[in-house]
């Protein structure tokens, strides 16, 4: 019996010890703003990913990146944690994907660019990112991107 008293408080302390609680994920701040196809189209249906540029931001989100899919009146609002809560302050590069038949087509990105994009991979390259953004506390926070 004493034995058994022995273990279980070993094993309460060392429970106690690793409990920290919840981990702590950076706060998100409201991200939104448009994408348009040659400045004039809206590019419904396109997903947005801020992809951020540090390994501690990344870690800081516990792994996620903020995203979101674009309206059809191009506009979007990220969401990192919860539904369109935004982005964790911070540098990201950001891809986008614009896919041809979002029915019939699976969508695929990779370091080598998309799959059946409309923007044929140009913008859905996490290795080459060509668009970026600073999500800044006190900001607007309103990020265009006009892509071709």
């Amino acid at each position: 019996m004493i034995k058994l008293r022995c273990i279980s408080l070993v094993c309460l302390f060392w429970a106690m010890v690793g409990c920290d609680g919840p981990p702590k994920f950076a706060p998100a701040i409201p991200v939104k703003g448009e994408v348009f196809f040659k400045k004039t189209t809206p590019a419904d249906g396109a997903f947005i990913v801020f992809q951020p540029k540090s390994p501690e931001l990344m870690k800081s989100m516990g792994g996620r990146a903020p995203s979101a899919h674009v309206r059809e009146d191009g506009s979007y609002e990220l969401t990192t944690y919860m539904d369109k809560d935004g982005a964790p302050e911070g540098e990201y590069n950001v891809t986008i994907v614009w896919e041809k038949a979002p029915k019939e087509a699976k969508m695929v990105i990779n370091d080598r660019g998309a799959g059946p994009d409309r923007l044929q991979g140009k913008y859905g390259n996490p290795s080459a990112p060509k668009l970026s953004a600073k999500v800044e506390a006190g900001k607007s926070n309103s990020f265009r991107f006009e892509v071709e």
